[in-house]
């Protein structure tokens, strides 16, 4: 039906009504659209307003469901403050993997650079807690008949090899760790650097205690390289010492031969070159 028929059906008897007149037809229709706009706006409305309680009801419904569970389970336990309250071993490995996954997440969580110093510092701090604690229920579950887990622990280092834990003064228990970023921190990063590595002096006793009998020359003839090389030179010298005495004339028969005083003098210089050659 056509917004000109709708209008003359429904306001036929009225007197201000006239098909011919455009300004009332025109009229009628802003008003008719004005009507369609606001009944679909209130549609819109109740709709939204349906969807919202529903929503609130099933947020309600999801709230009870999830209180009656929680009923039903048993309340939830908390790890005992003191180790020795435990009275049962698996109890006592079960806090102990407790506390070991409390370690894992914080040790991820310190690796993060840009959490601040405070932060780092607080979280290395609960992460050596952590450690001190899982110390106490290691050492009883010993007690308790279990196994003992700090035997076979491993001491911590970082990827250069590093211990990354500082010795405790007392001498009891590990000492404060550093883990992640906190390695870096300002007065920490001294604490890894290797300090420079100072000569020591050797003492008069290490200095003699390596002086043998070979340091003053008593096995040179043991290796036989002397000889070789003195063989040659002592032939030669040996030749030079009789062709040389071929030259002397004999003493005569009434003077003693050592008294003689040319082959005293040529005794006295083949002496000397002998010496002469053994200090070269």
């Amino acid at each position: 039906m056509s917004d000109a028929r709708y209008l003359k059906a429904n306001y036929a008897d009225s007197e201000k009504f006239d098909v011919s007149n455009r300004d009332v037809i025109s009229t009628q229709l802003l008003r008719q659209q004005s009507w369609k706009v606001c009944l679909c706006f209130l549609q819109f409305l109740d709709s939204a307003a349906m969807a919202r309680n529903e929503e609130k009801a099933q947020s309600m419904l999801n709230r009870f469901i999830t209180m009656k569970e929680e009923e039903k389970k048993k309340p939830k336990e908390r790890r005992p403050f003191l180790a020795s309250e435990c009275r049962d071993s698996a109890e006592a490995d079960k806090w102990r993997q407790q506390i070991m996954r409390e370690i894992g997440r914080k040790v991820a969580e310190i690796q993060n650079e840009g959490l601040g110093e405070h932060r780092l510092r607080d979280l290395n701090d609960e992460i050596n807690k952590l450690i001190r604690e899982k110390t106490h229920w290691e050492r009883r579950i010993v007690e308790l008949g279990g196994p003992n887990y700090t035997r076979h622990s491993a001491k911590m280092t970082d990827l250069d090899g590093n211990i990354v834990d500082v010795p405790n003064p007392g001498g009891r228990g590990p000492g404060y760790r550093y883990f992640g970023a906190a390695k870096k921190l300002p007065g920490v990063r001294e604490l890894f650097e290797k300090p420079p590595e100072l000569r020591k002096r050797r003492t008069r006793y290490d200095i003699y205690k390596r002086i043998d009998a070979s340091y003053y020359g008593y096995r040179d003839d043991e290796d036989g390289i002397l000889e070789k090389l003195e063989g040659p030179a002592e032939e030669k010298m040996r030749a030079a010492a009789a062709w040389f005495s071929s030259l002397i004339p004999s003493p005569p028969a009434s003077v003693s031969p050592l008294l003689d005083p040319i082959r005293l003098f040529s005794l006295t210089h083949l002496i000397f070159d002998f010496v002469v050659a053994q200090t070269l």
